[in-house]
């Protein structure tokens, strides 16, 4: 596994902050079936020269998971402008969302350990 220095972490969770602040207070609509995305971040990792920012997502009724993703990406330019006004950085990561399956391979591991 991969170490993260402090930086990173911090510009990480600084990041993270910000995105739940903008997805608990913004709008953000499937353009399809109008229905608003809710989600939770649960991780965001830095890359090392901080160009870019792997945000991890979990949406909170567990639908459409895939679908959530393709359309988070392709507004992750605006979203990373909405994010570099209220950081103070030099510059801002390139974002890009990733599906987090934590959840779901703990709730797989939880039914095993449960099992009769």
């Amino acid at each position: 596994m991969r170490e993260f220095s402090t930086r990173q972490l911090k510009i990480g969770q600084e990041i993270k902050a910000v995105l739940s602040e903008l997805f608990m207070k913004q709008d953000f609509y499937d353009p399809e079936t109008f229905q608003q995305i809710d989600i939770t971040i649960s991780e965001v990792q830095v890359s090392p020269d901080v160009r870019n920012a792997t945000v991890f997502f979990h949406p909170l009724a567990g639908k459409n998971k895939d679908r959530i993703e393709a359309i988070l990406n392709p507004m992750a330019g605006r979203i990373k402008g909405v994010v570099g006004k209220s950081m103070h950085l030099k510059r801002i990561p390139n974002l890009y969302f990733k599906l987090d399956d934590s959840f779901t391979e703990a709730q797989k591991m939880a039914d095993l350990l449960h099992k009769d």
